[in-house]
């Protein structure tokens, strides 16, 4: 796996390996997975803007860390149902912005918390053409934490639209097509509820996905998530 990802003032890089294990567990399959891997951060401390200038960053603070990093995750489903857990940066590893020895020795340390993700699902086939999907989305760090209730409808295994309320006082309304048994497509818009409103009224997201099939099998049940 490799990410770039820039915001702000702030610039990471990420490296890193996987290993899943999977196993028949009942009427589905239970899954395993261990990432380790490394942070590059890079920060350009001359893009922050300071209300007051005592808070600034000393020039002397350094800008590169490299840091490793080790996630866990695991995952259960059936063809109704699902339920996973994952745990990212569970070493919380801890960098030193900025030391100086001697009389006026001063040390500023920063650290990238855990953070955890749970899963729940469970699709309610209530007849051939029409099947209720309800999840569960919850996040959680040291820092903050929001849950996502998720429901939604798909008509004759072609048609889906749903609704999801964020904790965050968000509302999503969503839809998505199955155009063929490989292509799909959705839309998505989110209606904030906080203050963020007075100044944006909302985002709108497009979705698009297609099945290569580059292992061929066959699917004797179908699955819901």
């Amino acid at each position: 796996e490799i990410v770039n990802d820039k915001i702000g003032p702030r610039t990471t890089q990420t490296l890193a390996g996987s290993y899943t294990y999977r196993l028949k567990l009942g009427r589905g399959k239970l899954a395993f997975g261990l990432s380790a891997g490394i942070l590059n951060y890079n920060y350009d401390w001359n893009k922050i803007e300071y209300k007051q200038s005592d808070d600034a960053i000393p020039v002397t603070a350094k800008e590169t860390f490299i840091l490793p990093t080790f996630d866990f995750g695991m995952y259960y489903n059936t063809r109704t149902f699902y339920l996973g857990l994952a745990v990212d940066h569970l070493n919380q590893a801890e960098f030193n912005l900025l030391s100086t020895s001697g009389i006026d020795s001063t040390e500023s340390t920063s650290q990238v918390y855990s953070h955890g993700t749970f899963t729940l699902g469970k699709a309610f086939v209530l007849n051939d053409n029409l099947v209720l999907k309800t999840s569960l989305l919850m996040r959680t760090s040291k820092i903050v934490g929001n849950l996502d209730i998720n429901v939604g409808v798909l008509m004759k295994n072609k048609i889906f639209f749903g609704i999801t309320l964020r904790s965050t006082e968000t509302l999503v309304v969503m839809t998505e097509i199955n155009v063929s048994k490989k292509l799909r497509m959705g839309i998505a818009y989110d209606i904030d509820g906080t203050d963020l409103a007075t100044s944006t009224s909302g985002s709108l997201e497009f979705f698009l996905g297609y099945d290569v099939s580059l292992f061929k099998s066959k699917v004797v049940s179908p699955r819901y998530f």
